[in-house]
């Protein structure tokens, strides 16, 4: 058993928990066609699932990879330890930043293409071949999410200056 996984599992099942009572007080309106709970109850249903995933997976006591085991052997303590066990979520972080920077330019297609790619260069596996997996990816999940906000749901998304797609 994974105590402190099992601890950081049950704090999140109950912050889901939490959120679910609170969802049921959003505000009726009548202007939609789905009650406006409907959305952060579909989310927090899919959020306690992998909650409750977290949590029995730290109870059968799966142990983190080897790699990682290592690197957290190998660190010594300092400062200059803890920036670079931290170093590629903050450079996430700082493309974020970036992205919400240059939405304005890109637009949300390119501007979150770009944002997905790095992202996943930052923290997945190196190489030419998993660049253009990386690309792919990127290039897949955004188109998609902005064809299902602009032509299924209609929903005015960033289109940018360089490209103006409407």
């Amino acid at each position: 058993m994974n105590r402190r996984d099992s601890v950081v599992a049950l704090i999140l099942l109950l912050f889901v928990a939490v959120m679910a009572a609170e969802s049921f007080e959003i505000r009726k309106t009548t202007f939609s066609s789905l009650p406006a709970e409907t959305w952060p109850q579909i989310l927090l249903v899919a959020l306690g699932i992998l909650c409750a995933t977290y949590l029995l997976s730290s109870v059968r006591g799966r142990t983190a990879p080897a790699e990682l085991d290592e690197i957290e052997a190998d660190a010594a303590p300092g400062w200059r330890a803890t920036i670079s066990r931290y170093a590629n979520p903050a450079l996430c972080f700082l493309a974020f930043f970036a992205f919400l920077l240059l939405m304005p330019l890109l637009g949300i297609l390119l501007g979150g293409m770009l944002f997905v790619f790095v992202c996943l260069c930052l923290i997945g596996q190196r190489g030419m071949r998993a660049m253009a997996v990386h690309a792919a990816i990127a290039i897949v999940s955004v188109a998609s999410m902005w064809a299902v906000f602009s032509f299924g749901l209609g929903v005015f998304l960033p289109p940018g200056e360089l490209i103006s797609l409407r």
